[in-house]
Parts: C-alpha cells; structure tokens; sequence
C-alpha cells in the first residue's frame, strides 16, 4: 500500500508541474503537448502504481485499470513526433539534407503522425483483448507484493511500439540539429534525450523482480531537468522580445521628440517665408538686398525639404509584423528592380541556400530595403563595366537568417562605410542620404543588422541579418 501511495505522489509531479506551465506559457506552441507528454508520464506512473494495490482493490478492478492508464506509454508516441513536427516545421530546408533528415521529414509530418497515432489506437486496443493482456498474477517479495501482466500471444506489437518511442527520440535527438533556433534546439536535445533515458529505465518494468525504485527516481530527475529545460528556454525568448520591445519604445521615444522639433522647424520656416515676401514686395529695395533675399529663399526652400524627408523618414505608422517567406520577399523585390537593372543589362543571381526562409518582419518595409540596396547596386555598376552582377544570397545561421548582397561597382572607400548609414548622408551628387539610413532603421527595428562586408573596386559586399522565426 505504501508502495503505491509513494509511486503515485511521485506519478503526480510531472502533472502538476505542466499544470504550472500552462499557467505560465500560454503562448508558447509547444506548452500543451508538453503538458500532455507530462500527463501521459503520470499516467505511466499510475499504471505502475496499481499493480501495487492489491490490499484495497480486487484483482479484476487492477487489472482494468492497468489496461486504462496504459494510454500513458502508447500514446507516447505520436506525442513525441508531434512536438518535433511542431519544433521544425518553421525551419528552412537545407541546402545540403543528411539521410537522417530526409527520413525524419518522411516520418515527421502530418500523414506520418496520422499513420503512428492510428497504430497507436490499434495496439491500445489489443492491449485491452486477451491477445495483448490475458492476466496478472500476483509476485511476493521482501520488501513488497505486487501484480504483473501476463502477455497475450499479440504483446509483441506493445513491444514493438514502446521500442518506437527509442527510435523516434533518437531521430529527434539528431534531426534537432536542424533547429536553428539555439534556445529551440537546446530545449529540444535535452528533451529527446532526457526523455529517452526515462523510457529506458520504464523498460525495466517489462521485467518483473525489477522493482519500481529506479523507474521513479527517473521520474524526479526527468521532471526536474525537462521544466528547467522549457522555462530557461522561454526565459531566454521572452529576453529577446523585451529588448525588442525596449528598442521599440526607445525609438518612439526618439521619433516623438524629432516628430516635435520638425513640427516646431516648420512654424520657424512659415515665419520666415512670411517676413520674407514681406520684404520682397518692397520696392526700394537695393539690387544687393535683393539678391540676399534670394539667397533667403533658396535657403528655405532647401530647409522645408529637409524638414519634409525627415519626417519621412522618421515616420513609422502601421509598422505591423507577420510570419513571411523572405525568399518569396527577395524574389518580389528583384522583380521590382527590374526597372534599374535591365535597361543596364544587369544580371541579378538569387542563390537559396535554405528554402522556405521564414521571418517575423513587415513585408512592404523589407521589401523596400531590398529595393534600394538593388537600386544602389545598379547605380553603382557603370555601362562600361565587363562585368555587370548582383549576386543576392540567403542562408540561416542558427538564430539568425543572413542575406548577402554583393555587387560588381565601383566600391565604397573604407571610412566611409558607417557614415553610409546616417541620415542625408550619401556618396552621390544627387542623393538624398535616406536609401541606406532607411534601411538600417528598418533592420533596427527587426533586431536585426545592414552592414558593408567589404568594398573595393571590384564591388561592393552588404550583409543584413534578421532574425529566423
């Protein structure tokens, strides 16, 4: 009796536990069938647990409720595809796919799920005819007395699935490495593997004489390292969101005070437009004064269009955010710079080093940011060039998506290459300045980076970096 009061209260700590975290990680898509997985482990428990009931419930009642709470073990199973399918399904392809990957995504995806979870139900099933469990008889020991099953001429497929849950937690031990998401990937070895010494050490049930200490204390220490494993795991994410979001209002802060200046610089610039045809309409005015005035109004002029560019560009309304194909984005934005690059004969490469590249941006801002770095790789690129190329290629660096720009102009000296990047700055006659700063405005605001790699007179190599869903 003992004995299965201890294995139930340490049965029920893997279901409180993802109890907590349903309380405390609603968002995130792995919080549910991590806590199922925490309730089938518990359910284990207590199927272990009433075989060691045998002074408080008839032998009949034991044995349905062992074939009951099998539902932990076998459903396992498919659980653990699930969750992986769940953990990469977002991730790019690679280029360059192992066997290993190749047969998780052939068994880790909807059919397959489909096709583990219907045989799943086929084994629970005959878990519950006498092909799967005929009886239990009881085994007197030492320290304790306890009921063990009695296979059917069928327990063999029971076998055979528990054995998957070993094949499918090694496939995702190895197939995590194809996360690029590091928090992701770490919590996703740590679960694979964890959760296979756990069931290695459930194994041990199967025998009898081997006692209910080992499987347990496996419990304990799963339950503990695996909620570790999760909650540092959206510790490290929710860091990331706050700085962005800290960032965020940092530039709102920023935005409002120069939004304010620039409307106080239009008020300054009316009152001098005013004063100034006051003056112009003057008659006795003397040729010199006159032509200062000009001078005013031409200064004037060129401050009311800064004051407008700069409200421009600092302007930042329905800055809204999606899950997007950046590939998708790349090829949209070259198709859109076909206006600056065909009428120099200007060949555009895009290599996919991943496929399916997905990011949390806002489309029409990325999309315009990889219109002007084409457009100024295009005015770079003289027609007396031999070799006139714009090579745009994109690949996933763990957390990170990378997209390498590089053209075949002129270059860019050296110690220009951060000035590039300020407001009104610009190495053309008749540039603004607000391409590039643009541009980094709007990887600022990813939490992402531009920057120039290299720049010669060979061409000139820009890289940005966003980060990967």
């Amino acid at each position: 009796m003992l004995v299965s009061v201890l294995i139930l209260m340490i049965g029920l700590i893997p279901l409180v536990l993802g109890i907590g975290l349903l309380q405390l990680y609603k968002g995130n898509q792995l919080t549910v069938p991590l806590f199922i997985y925490m309730l089938l482990i518990t359910f284990w428990q207590i199927d272990l647990a009433v075989l060691y009931m045998g002074e408080i419930l008839p032998k009949d009642s034991i044995l349905t409720l062992f074939k009951l709470f099998r539902i932990g073990p076998t459903f396992s199973v498919p659980l653990v595809l699930y969750m992986a399918h769940l953990a990469v399904r977002n991730n790019p392809i690679p280029a360059n796919k192992t066997f290993i990957y190749k047969l998780f995504r052939a068994v880790v995806n909807r059919k397959g799920i489909a096709l583990v979870l219907a045989w799943s139900i086929i084994v629970y099933i005959v878990n519950w005819t006498p092909y799967g469990i005929k009886d239990i008889y009881e085994i007197n020991t030492s320290s304790a007395s306890y009921f063990f099953p009695e296979y059917g001429p069928l327990s063999f497929l029971y076998s055979i699935h528990i054995s998957m849950i070993v094949f499918s937690l090694l496939l995702v031990r190895i197939a995590a490495r194809n996360i690029y998401n590091q928090h992701l990937q770490q919590f996703m070895k740590k679960f694979s593997l964890y959760s296979l010494v756990l069931f290695m050490t459930g194994l041990l049930n199967f025998l009898p004489n081997t006692g209910y200490i080992i499987s347990n204390a496996g419990v304990i220490v799963y339950s503990a390292i695996i909620i570790y494993a999760f909650v540092n795991m959206n510790s490290q994410l929710s860091l990331r969101y706050n700085e962005l979001m800290e960032r965020q209002k940092k530039m709102d802060y920023t935005g409002n005070l120069v939004a304010s200046l620039m409307h106080e610089l239009k008020n300054i610039t009316c009152i001098i437009k005013g004063y100034h045809k006051l003056i112009a309409e003057t008659k006795t005015l003397e040729k010199s004064v006159d032509d200062r005035l000009q001078k005013v109004e031409a200064a004037v002029s060129q401050l009311e269009s800064l004051i407008n560019n700069y409200s421009e560009y600092i302007k930042d309304s329905g800055f809204k955010l999606k899950v997007v194909d950046l590939n998708k984005v790349i090829r949209q934005s070259m198709n859109l710079s076909s206006e600056f690059t065909n009428p120099k004969d200007i060949q555009v490469t895009f290599i996919e080093k991943s496929k399916h590249v997905k990011a949390y941006i806002n489309e029409a801002y990325v999309q315009q940011v990889f219109i002007n770095l084409i457009k100024n790789s295009s005015e770079a690129i003289a027609q007396d060039r031999d070799k006139r190329t714009i090579t745009i290629q994109i690949d996933v660096n763990h957390d990170k998506v990378i997209v390498d720009i590089i053209d075949s102009g002129h270059g860019i000296e050296e110690m220009n290459w951060e000035q590039l990047f300020s407001p009104f700055s610009s190495t053309k006659e008749t540039g603004m300045g607000l391409g590039l700063a643009f541009c980094k405005k709007v990887m600022f605001e990813h939490r992402g980076d531009i920057r120039v790699v290299k720049s010669d007179d060979t061409g000139t190599h820009f890289q940005l970096t966003i980060p990967h869903f």
